[in-house]
This record gives C-alpha cells, structure tokens and sequence, in this order.
C-alpha cells in the first residue's frame, strides 16, 4: 500500500511540477512579465494553501524557525533562477539547474547518508545525456551574473532538499507545505504590496493555476523525498523535463522530434540505473 501511495505521489509531482512551466509560457505569450507571475503565484498560493491541505498547528519557535529556513531557501530558488533567465539562455538554465541531483548526492555522501557507486553515476550520466539530446540549442550567451545566479540558485536548491531530509522526519508533510506557503506569501506582500493594484486581473487567472499546482506539487515532493531520501527523489525527478516535452508539444505545439525522444528514453533508462544506497 505504501509503495502504491508513494508511486501517485511520485506521478503528481512529476506531473504538477512539469505543467507549471506550461501556465508560465501561456503567460509569457499574454505579456505578463516573469515578476508579476511570481508574485501572484505566491499571493494566491497563501490564500488556497489552508483550503487545500486544511491543516495548521503551532510548531513552536524553534520549528517556526527551521520550517523558516526552507521557505526562504525555496523563494531563493525561484528568484535566482528568475534572475538567472534575464542573462543565459533558457537552454543553459535548464542543463545548470539538471547538476542538483549530482551535487545532492555528493552532499548527502559527505554526510554519511548515502553511498553512490559507479552505476549511480552511469545512470545519472544517462539523465543528463538524455536531457542535453533533447533541448533546443538557440542563443546560448554566456554572462558570468547569469552563472553566478543560475549557480546559487542550484546552491539554494541543494540545501532545501538535503535539509528537507531531516525537516521531515521531524513534522508532518502537509503541515510544512502549508507553513512555507503562507510564509513565502506573506514575504512577497511585504515587499511588493503596493504592485499588487497595478497588476492586471488576467495575471490573477494565471497566478490561481499556478498556486494550485505549485501546491500540489509541494505537498507531493515532500511526501516523496520523505519516503525516498533527496538524493534518490532529485534523480527521479529528472523525468520532470522530458514530460515538459511532451506537454508542450501537446498543448503549445512545440515540435517533437526522434532527438527527444531519444533523450527522453536515455532519461527513463538513466533513472532506473541512478539507484541510491541508502546507509543505517
């Protein structure tokens, strides 16, 4: 039962996180800027959050504090990664930020938690071939800010996974996706509130879409890794991308050609390889 629970845990992450981009560039086509989005996406994910997961208790300071520290490394991510757009290449972007799952489990090893052989990284090696086969490779500009922000965003993700191991064995899933929404959503009304106004309501439209999945995506991610370690859930997530491929040929008609497919075939076959042995 528990594997059958984890598997649609697993499938709902993979598949929220994979539409995000999807809403995002539907967006992008009706001019709304990249700030605007992710304000809204965070607004209307504090105000859905509680409806969805209804579940909230009082963690104490110290948790307040420790559930604080993701949320904050969460919101770094986004934002970095945001930043980074503005300078490289979607492309470059993309195969940087593919690195996470390598250096989670680089950390987790120096850590004592895990213990990579070389089939893992034969099997990671697969993924990252897989993903290079099926990217688009158009104006790929290189500027060192953009490296610079695209490699602390990769720094910020690494730590929220990695610390996200030991968060939650210590609360309930659910509970921590619920404190990091509204807390991230509070963070962007603090700083941006007097946008809010100026924001047009077709970006609202957008921005409810986006909070429910990157909730559902959330809740799904944790459940995961909690069950499976971050090294391991990093490297299954890797499917995210080519399912983005796929989605995006369906719904924008992006083309869909024998190198994706390849890629995505090397990913799959990549993924079952990258196995993690986890030590007691």
């Amino acid at each position: 039962m528990n594997s059958q629970v984890s598997f649609w845990m697993i499938f709902l992450a993979i598949l929220a996180a994979a539409i995000e981009p999807v809403i995002a560039k539907l967006a992008y086509a009706c001019q709304v800027t990249p700030v605007d989005l992710m304000i809204v996406k965070a607004v209307i994910g504090s105000i859905v959050i509680l409806p969805i997961t209804r579940i909230f208790t009082w963690v104490g300071v110290k948790g307040f504090v420790k559930i604080c520290a993701v949320s904050l490394l969460l919101l770094a991510t986004n934002f970095l990664t945001l930043l980074a757009l503005e300078h490289l290449s979607a492309v470059m972007v993309i195969t940087i930020l593919t690195t996470t799952p390598a250096i989670v489990g680089i950390v987790n090893q120096a850590l004592g938690k895990v213990n990579l052989n070389l089939q893992f990284w034969f099997g990671f090696g697969l993924c990252f071939l897989g993903i290079l086969l099926g990217l688009d490779y158009h104006n790929l500009a290189l500027t060192w800010i953009g490296l610079v922000q695209i490699g602390l965003a990769v720094l910020s993700s690494t730590t929220y996974r990695v610390y996200l191991d030991k968060l939650t064995k210590e609360f309930p899933v659910i509970l921590i996706s619920t404190y990091i929404f509204l807390i991230n959503g509070l963070i962007m009304l603090l700083f941006y509130f007097p946008k809010l106004p100026n924001i047009q309501f077709g970006i609202w439209q957008f921005g409810i879409w986006l909070g429910i999945t990157s909730i559902l995506a959330n809740i799904a991610f944790l459940y995961a890794l909690n069950k499976l370690g971050s090294t391991r859930i990093s490297v299954i997530l890797m499917v995210e991308r080519p399912v983005v491929l796929i989605i995006a040929a369906l719904v924008l008609k992006e083309v869909f050609n024998i190198e994706k497919f390849l890629g995505i075939i090397m990913v799959l076959w990549g993924i079952s390889l990258a196995r993690v042995q986890h030590k007691p």
